[in-house]
């Protein structure tokens, strides 16, 4: 998240499945931070199940 805060990028490109933290859990957490709260971030993943998708579109601050 450091990284994130300092460097505030223009978009974070993040993989569902992740070790550790997963996409979801890191997004929640960039949401949190008002640094970096606003930045857009772009999930990625090759498990394409449609409650998956449905629990991501949710995440979305817009209509997806």
């Amino acid at each position: 998240m450091s990284k994130a805060e300092s460097e505030r990028p223009d978009a974070i490109l993040l993989d569902v499945m992740m070790p550790g933290l997963d996409g979801p859990a890191t997004l929640a957490l960039l949401r949190a931070s008002e640094a970096t709260a606003r930045i857009p971030v772009i999930f990625l993943t090759a498990k394409a199940m449609s409650s998956e998708l449905e629990r991501l579109r949710a995440m979305a601050p817009w209509p997806c």
